[in-house]
């Protein structure tokens, strides 16, 4: 660069020296113009002297060198003679240039930008989810079956044992019968068979050798649980015995509140709009939900989900989603409304998956713990379902509770003197509503 500035200025010098012997006049006619011109320039834009100069002389010094052999493209298009003009041009071009918008320009590329990322990020969110793979579609068909003929099984097993629930029967027949009756059908429990009468609310199964009966008067809970694979579907329903008038509407307003709740389901659904109708209902009959048993979300080998359903309304909920499994569950009281757990005498029992290896000395207590693992996993059984495979492993099971390696299922009752009737079905959320599985 320093090189070609060099040769410029020499050959300005020389034909500078020509002009202002042979043509004296033009070049005063050339002076006062380009001072004409650097006036109006001045009067029109009031740029500071230093800019103007700088500016000035990088385009004038390019106008000037048109006779030379450095062409500029303002001299080509117009006649060399008219030197004046050339420079006001030439000024009045530099001007612009300078006052173009490049940042305007650079304004409108970061608005652009940023509308594209707006429209990308809005893109991203309505972007439709991935298709599923063959693989995961598979695995949706099974869920779905399994949970279908779960709850079949469950309707089957129920219209088979409600008629044998009556004065004089004992419970643990009717325990043996309904088992017995999933197995046949193709199921296998997914919660142990509650028979919970009058005050007790849930989780009753009669302990080995058990000789309670049904009574004359009694209320009685039939609650069971069916599973394919540990998809499992849990319902219940009531027999009330008891003629008191003031009880005749216990059972009713459990089914009912049941049926109200279950209208209301569908793809995001809040159920604590669930509770509220559920309180409602119950109260119209002048009885009270049990406000502290609930609901439930339904998982595989988990029937007790992170997702609850509350019987009475409450300012917060859990969303229903298209495709989950949740047990609709209400138990109706005409007493306070409130169970209490029974801290002995628990029947029912699952393994505590956060529990690692645990040391058993005992060789049946080992064998006990193994037959858990394969048969239900995570999910509820009883002791009595253990003494059908262990007669003699009463002392090892023991040992196995003692070790934590069990949650208890504890017996939940209300005040004795009271009465509590239970409705539950299983129900598959949709997009539009539910499915009734039970």
């Amino acid at each position: 660069m320093s090189e070609k500035k060099t040769t410029s200025k020499k050959t300005t010098t020389k034909k500078t020296s020509t002009s202002t012997s042979t043509e004296a006049k033009p070049t005063k006619n050339v002076t006062k113009s380009t001072s004409q011109t650097t006036k109006k320039t001045t009067t029109k834009k009031p740029t500071p002297k230093k800019t103007t100069t700088k500016t000035t002389n990088k385009k004038s010094t390019t106008a000037q060198e048109t006779p030379s052999k450095v062409k500029s493209p303002t001299a080509t298009k117009k006649s060399t003679t008219k030197t004046a003009s050339t420079t006001a041009t030439s000024e009045k071009t530099v001007s612009k240039k300078t006052s173009a918008p490049p940042v305007k320009k650079t304004t409108t590329a970061k608005k652009t930008t940023t509308a594209s990322k707006t429209q990308s990020s809005t893109k991203t969110t309505t972007k439709i989810p991935p298709k599923k793979t063959e693989e995961e579609i598979q695995e949706e068909k099974e869920r779905i079956e399994s949970y279908t003929k779960a709850g079949e099984i469950a309707r089957k097993v129920k219209t088979f044992i409600r008629p044998k629930i009556k004065p004089g029967v004992k419970i643990i027949e009717l325990v043996d019968l309904t088992e017995k009756k999933i197995v046949e059908l193709g199921g296998k429990t997914g919660f142990p068979v509650n028979i919970s009468i009058n005050h007790i609310a849930a989780h009753y199964t009669p302990p080995p050798g058990d000789t309670n009966e049904i009574q004359d008067g009694d209320i009685v809970k039939f609650d069971l649980g069916v599973h394919i694979e540990g998809y499992s579907v849990d319902t219940a329903f009531t027999v009330s015995l008891n003629t008191d008038p003031a009880l005749e509407n216990l059972v009713k307003a459990s089914e009912e509140a049941v049926e109200n709740a279950i209208k209301l389901v569908k793809h995001g659904v809040k159920t604590n709009e669930l509770g509220e109708i559920i309180e409602q209902t119950v109260k119209k009959y002048g009885y009270k939900p049990v406000h502290n048993l609930q609901g439930h979300k339904i998982e595989r080998w988990d029937v007790h989900g992170g997702k609850s359903i509350p019987c009475i309304s409450t300012p917060t909920g859990d969303t229903m989603e298209d495709g989950e499994i949740f047990a609709v569950e209400v138990f109706v009281s005409n007493g306070e409304g409130a169970i209490h757990a029974q801290v002995s005498n628990e029947q029912i029992y699952q393994l505590n998956p956060t529990v690692g290896k645990i040391p058993l000395r005992n060789k049946t207590a080992r064998k006990i713990l193994g037959y858990l693992v394969r048969e239900f996993k995570t999910l509820p059984f009883s002791r009595y379902q253990v003494y059908q495979e262990f007669p003699q492993g009463t002392f090892a099971l023991l040992s196995i509770i003692s070790t934590n390696k069990l949650e208890k299922h504890h017996i939940l009752s209300e005040k004795k003197g009271f009465f509590i009737a239970q409705t539950e079905h299983t129900i598959m959320v949709t997009k539009t509503g539910s499915k009734i599985l039970t």
